[in-house]
Parts: structure tokens; sequence; C-alpha cells
């Protein structure tokens, strides 16, 4: 399918994506409860996207309700648990790093000002506070993410299985697959700063008018968001072995 028909690949992909990025700036648009529910969502998301590659990968037509798949399974409740521990876990990390640079939010602040500052200095220090900032956010993040990779696939794939022992399973596969998931890790920062140089300079080039950079950024926007859920499957498949593909149930 992904050799024979690639423009059909491509299409669902972008249409998923826009859809995904839809709901979610929908959701982020509720104050202080928005964010908390798309945390709660993304380990089901992230199993639906592993279901709709391995659909695609044999030829079957996917849809939005193909990525909500899991939120309609069996395993929705667990996996709702599961969301609740990762938006708990996450919230967490989040705490500590504001503990630990707790200028973070002035340096956003400063990066978002309408009107530039008229202190130089002032300016470019803001500027690195937010790249150093935004790093130690990935870092305290990362173990959750290891945390939390493998269980929402084992708990669709595998309804029976209990909330507490997919996440053993899940860390215990990423724990032995730890120098994969580094490079894994490197190959998508690499990938992040080389498209941001990239476009940095086509704006460069061109303007950086509101309208150009909205048509630049919002497809490869999706682009990349789109490889990033294409590679999940491989993430997850390449760490795990599941004797046959689920069939979809739904309560």
């Amino acid at each position: 399918m992904f050799k024979s028909q690639p423009q059909l690949f491509f299409m669902a992909h972008m249409a998923l994506m826009g859809f995904m990025f839809f709901a979610f700036g929908m959701l982020l648009g509720i104050q202080k409860i928005g964010p908390i529910v798309v945390l709660i969502l993304m380990p089901s998301l992230n199993a639906g996207w592993v279901a709709c590659n391995a659909a695609l990968s044999i030829g079957q037509p996917v849809s939005p309700l193909t990525l909500l798949a899991p939120l309609r399974s069996a395993s929705r409740s667990k996996l709702l648990v599961l969301g609740c521990l990762h938006a708990v876990a996450s919230i967490a990390m989040l705490v500590v790093a504001d503990l630990i640079d707790p200028d973070f939010h002035q340096h956003w602040g400063a990066a978002l000002r309408e009107q530039p500052a008229t202190d130089d200095t002032l300016s470019e220090a803001a500027f690195h506070g937010l790249q150093s900032g935004m790093l130690l956010r990935l870092l305290c993040l990362l173990p959750v993410a290891l945390l939390f990779w493998h269980a929402p696939v084992i708990l669709h794939r595998l309804p029976n299985t209990s909330v507490a022992k997919a996440l053993f399973a899940s860390g215990l596969a990423s724990l032995r697959n730890i120098k994969p998931f580094v490079i894994y890790l490197v190959s998508w920062v690499l990938a992040d700063l080389i498209l941001s140089l990239l476009i940095g300079v086509l704006l460069s080039l061109f303007g950086a008018g509101g309208g150009l950079t909205v048509f630049i950024l919002v497809p490869v926007m999706l682009l990349f968001a789109g490889a990033f859920y294409t590679s999940l499957h491989a993430s997850v498949h390449g760490c795990l072995l599941f004797d046959d593909i689920p069939v979809e149930t739904t309560v």
C-alpha cells in the first residue's frame, strides 16, 4: 500500500492530522481544562495512530473513526485511566521544571510580546531563556513519554491487560531499547532544527508577512507531525510482538 499508492497514504495522513489539530485547537481554547483534556486523550490517540498506520499498511481505508477506535473499544475505560495518569505525571514533571526554572513563563511572555523590546540584550536573554526552558521541560517529560510509549497500544491490542501491567511492559520495553530510542529522539530533534533553519531562510528570503508565514508553516507542520505519528507504528512494533491484528470491538 505504501509503495503502490503513496499519494493515498499522504492524503489520509494529512486529513487525519488536520482533524486532530482542529480538535486540539478547540480543546486548548478552553482555559485550564482544555490542556488537561488533551493530555488525557493523547495516549488513546497515539494508539489510534498506530492502528491507522497498521490499516494503511494492509490497504484498508482510514477515517477519524479509525483514529478514535481505541476510545470506542472495550479498552476505553482503561485507556482513560491511563490518560489520567499520563496527565498527572506530565503536570508533575512540568511543576518540577517550573521549580528549577521559575523564569520560563516570564521569558515566554517576553517572546510573545507584540512590541519588540527596546533593549536588544533583554530580548536576546529572553530568547535564550525560552530555549533553555523548553529544553529543560523536554528532558523532564522524556521519562514520562518512555513510560507511556507502548502502554496505549498494549491496552488496545490486549484488552484484558491491566493498566499497571501495560505501564510495566511499556517501561520495560523502552528501557531494553533505550539506545534505539536515544537515536530516535536525536534524529527527530535534528530534523526539527534543520527544518526550522530552512523555514527561517525561506521566510527571510521572501519576507515574513503573516499570510506567507501561515502558508509555509501550516503544511510543513502537518507534514512533520504526520511523519512523526507514522513513526509511532514502527517504534512500538519494533519493540513488542503481537500475535494478530485485533478485531475492533465497540461497547
